[in-house]
């Protein structure tokens, strides 16, 4: 029934039927009243992983598979140091079948894929940008103040270091013309100083 309202079965971390946490099998009634709560927002006395459809996993323990659309995502999870596989060209099959054998969440912008049944741990990613996209990963996820600082050192040494590669690498092709263009010179020079040698003895030279 939730998902029949368009929300994915991975987007629901609680269910709770007549007050009390109840499973996406359990049978509803015609008064039932059913509620259904992301990880984010669970009720007050609820929040403890016994009742919740999933228990939360540590961040250690976070393996992602990002859909197509996602690479800048991907690259910025793997800076972070997680396990993420990534490729634009995996079909839905596929996805859902490295998921199930390698217990990796979902992270897509198609809410179709998260409503496969075999999926257990899913994110639909809503942001945009990527740095947003990261940003909403971790605060669902519950990933760390200091995986987030350390992507971003991460992230700045590795553009520091491809600058000061980038600069030497010009300055020694530089250095290299430059050296080319002096030995050319003297080529030239040498050849002109050889050739104007030889005039002034043909011109000296009495007939």
């Amino acid at each position: 029934m939730i998902e029949a309202l368009g929300v994915p079965q991975t987007e629901v971390a609680l269910v709770v039927r007549n007050g009390h946490p109840a499973g996406f099998d359990a049978q509803i009634q015609p008064d039932d009243v059913i509620e259904a709560y992301p990880a984010r927002h669970l009720p007050p006395g609820m929040e403890h992983g016994a009742l919740l459809l999933r228990p939360p996993l540590p961040a250690s323990d976070l393996r992602f598979i990002a859909n197509a659309h996602l690479g800048a995502l991907a690259q910025l999870l793997r800076l972070a140091d997680f396990d993420t596989r990534f490729d634009n060209n995996f079909a839905d099959d596929e996805i859902e079948r490295l998921a199930e054998e390698e217990a990796r969440i979902v992270l897509t912008r198609d809410r179709e894929l998260l409503k496969l049944r075999t999926l257990l741990r899913g994110c639909y990613v809503r942001a945009l940008q990527a740095n947003e996209q990261y940003r909403e990963v971790a605060e669902r996820r519950n990933t760390t103040r200091a995986k987030m600082h350390r992507m971003r050192r991460c992230r700045t040494k590795r553009i520091r270091t491809s600058s000061r590669r980038t600069i030497t690498n010009r300055a020694m092709s530089a250095s290299k013309r430059m050296r080319m263009s002096n030995a050319v010179w003297s080529i030239r020079t040498g050849a002109v100083a050889t050739i104007t040698s030889a005039i002034r003895s043909a011109t000296n030279t009495p007939t």
